[in-house]
This record gives C-alpha cells, sequence and structure tokens, in this order.
C-alpha cells in the first residue's frame, strides 16, 4: 500500500506502531489521513483513545482496517485510492 501510494505521488510516512504514530502527531505536522493496520497485539486502542481525546487529532480522517494476508485485494485499493484521493493531495 505504501508504495502504490508513493507512487501515486502522495507522501507517506510509515510508523511502525500506535505509539510512534503518537509521537509523530506530538510534532504537529498533522497528515491528511491516517491509516493504521490492526495486528494482533498492537496498541491501536491506546492510539485510537489519545487520538479522540485530543481535538486537533481527532479532526484527521482515520482509516482502521486489519492486515491481509498475501497481495492487497483490488477492493481494498480501490477504496483506499479513494479515500486518500478524497482526504489528500499528491505531491509533485
Amino acid at each position: 500500500m505504501i508504495d502504490l501510494l508513493r507512487n501515486e505521488r502522495y507522501a507517506v510516512t510509515a510508523l511502525g506502531s500506535g505509539t510512534l504514530a503518537l509521537e509523530y502527531l506530538a510534532l504537529g505536522t498533522m497528515p491528511c489521513l491516517i491509516m493504521f493496520v490492526l495486528r494482533d497485539g498492537d496498541d491501536s486502542v491506546s492510539f485510537r483513545r489519545a487520538q479522540q481525546d485530543n481535538k486537533t487529532w481527532s479532526a484527521v480522517p482515520t482509516v482502521l482496517f486489519t492486515a491481509e494476508a498475501g497481495p492487497v485485494s483490488a477492493a481494498v485499493t480501490h477504496t483506499m485510492l479513494t479515500l486518500v484521493g478524497r482526504h489528500c493531495v499528491p505531491v509533485h
């Protein structure tokens, strides 16, 4: 998904955990969209609670989805590109 979005000219910052995502948000650079991949044992619940408790962070559209084994389906790809296109501007 990261490569696909970058190929479509979107700036992507990939972070390995909800904790790192919160640290990134605390820097003050707001993304146009947050995509959070849910995995067993992750800190998504803590991330989401902290995001919702902050007015600025909670204003950022957020997509939470489970990780897929194998290639990403065409339906997921289409949905993600639609959401990104709705909320983000490509980098030229």
